[in-house]
């Protein structure tokens, strides 16, 4: 019994090491502090230039829905078609933190 609480201590302490160092790490490191797309103009120049090499110059960006999901710390840019281009307009999802595009519909 007296092992078992010795090796699940050593576990804890091993564990909460790891994430005091990666807390410390994430918030110190200036790269890593920083989101590299922390505005709406940013989304918007991402998703614009990945959604017109999708769809070429038909894909318009005039009038964006943009919204930021705070729980998955996304963004969500809603472009527009002309139509009877596609059923639905596209949509791109870009992770705030790192700029991953994470998902693209309507393609």
């Amino acid at each position: 019994m007296e092992k078992r609480l010795i090796i699940l201590y050593f576990v804890i302490a091993i564990l909460l090491a790891g994430n005091i160092f990666q807390f410390v790490w994430h918030n110190t490191n200036p790269i890593l502090s920083k989101a590299l797309v922390p505005d709406e103009e940013t989304a918007l120049k991402i998703a614009g230039a990945v959604l017109v090499s999708s769809y070429g110059d038909v894909v318009s960006l005039e009038n964006p829905k943009v919204t930021f999901n705070i729980f998955t710390q996304t963004w969500r840019v809603c472009g527009s078609l002309p139509d009877g281009y596609a059923d639905t307009d596209p949509e791109i999802y870009i992770k705030k933190s790192d700029g991953k595009i994470l998902k693209i519909n309507g393609i």
